[in-house]
């Protein structure tokens, strides 16, 4: 599962990736340098609460110089 991207929650000691229901990439080129913002929604349909991992490799020579995540309740 190593090779794998996303969110990831564990149900009885088994690992389960959960997909996401909306993805939209934006990118912005200038010379050499791309500018990407990822926006990805995620919904748990079981409403039980659920302890997650979030998994995305990056370039050795990347950057992030934002992440927020923002819940159904509104709390960011």
């Amino acid at each position: 599962m190593q090779s794998q991207v996303g969110l990831f929650y564990t149900v009885n000691q088994s690992v389960q990736l959960l997909l996401p229901q909306n993805v939209h990439v934006k990118v912005k080129i200038i010379d050499i340098v791309a500018h990407v913002r990822l926006s990805q929604t995620y919904t748990n349909k079981d409403r039980t609460l659920i302890k997650t991992s979030y998994r995305f490799p990056l370039p050795y020579s990347s950057a992030v110089d934002a992440f927020e995540v923002e819940f159904s309740d509104g709390r960011i």
